[in-house]
């Protein structure tokens, strides 16, 4: 069983502002989806929490233009997680959010940009024990990750040196 908390598709011009979102799933589990046809999406000041036995995507955007995702508090554990995932959009801004995605496995990334046009990741605080934290086809700088005893391998490698993490997309 899949669970969306709000999904959504073909809409333009439209906010979703200051939700509290809290899930408790077995199977695949959604925050916010958003599938194609949408222009002109912002999502600002939610709090969403996500615990699933299965796969987790806080913030999921397929085929949506004009993006902004800002100032979000996010936090998930499944098997495997994205916090913020945009694919095949275009204008992506991603900025100013508290990310802490955890994987039981591997995992996937607390950002993922796949395949989109001009986006931009930065200005977000990032705790995750996910192998990349963030994958993208875009800019992304200025954001800070959290590290700890559950996560050092994620940024160091066996030799104490730190990865450059846009090597890992």
């Amino acid at each position: 069983d899949s669970c969306d908390a709000i999904s959504v598709s073909s809409l333009e011009d439209v906010k979703f502002d200051s939700n509290n979102i809290n899930i408790i799933a077995e199977g695949q589990s959604n925050g916010f989806a958003f599938n194609g046809n949408m222009v002109n999406v912002g999502v600002s000041n939610n709090e969403i929490i996500i615990h699933s036995n299965h796969n987790a995507t806080l913030i999921n955007a397929y085929g949506v233009s004009n993006l902004t995702v800002g100032g979000n508090t996010l936090y998930a554990v499944a098997n495997e997680v994205c916090g913020i995932s945009a694919e095949s959009s275009r204008n992506i801004i991603i900025e100013d959010n508290k990310l802490s995605i955890f994987a039981v496995d591997d995992g996937c990334s607390a950002v993922a940009c796949r395949g989109c046009e001009n986006s931009s990741i930065k200005g977000n605080l990032i705790h995750t024990n996910v192998s990349n934290p963030i994958l993208a086809d875009g800019y992304f700088n200025s954001n800070s990750f959290i590290v700890d005893d559950g996560n050092y391998n994620v940024f160091f490698d066996e030799k104490v040196r730190l990865y450059d993490l846009s090597l890992k997309t």
